[in-house]
């Protein structure tokens, strides 16, 4: 893989990163919002009294890194199978990386709101 490419996920990933725990805040309604507003400061598993966000709840670490893990991987190889399928430029395969963010954070977020019995999806 050539250095652009690299480039490409590496931006893609940041800008995920950036807007993770806002997803998480709108999907779930816990709390969460940007880091530079606090982050997960607000999320609901800092309250004793009511059912825990599914993503940021205490669980074993693997399963905790499990959805994010997935998404990046997921952008990754979108990226670099667009790149060599399509010969797409460097801003679509941003806009192809942020598509799978939001796909694969739905899909994971659907599936952990289902183990935990979480009472919000969007």
């Amino acid at each position: 893989m050539n250095l652009k490419l690299w480039i490409v996920i590496l931006i893609t990933i940041a800008v995920t990163a950036v807007f993770l725990l806002p997803f998480c805040g709108f999907m779930y309604q816990c709390g969460c919002t940007f880091l530079w507003s606090g982050g997960a400061d607000g999320c609901n598993i800092h309250q004793a009294d009511m059912v825990h966000c599914p993503w940021c709840v205490k669980r074993s670490p693997v399963l905790m890194a499990l959805p994010f893990l997935g998404i990046f991987a997921g952008q990754g190889f979108s990226i670099y199978y667009f790149k060599r399928k399509y010969k797409s430029g460097p801003l679509k395969l941003i806009v192809v990386g942020l598509l799978v963010f939001l796909v694969l954070g739905v899909l994971s977020g659907y599936i952990f709101k289902l183990m935990d019995g979480y009472p919000h999806f969007f």
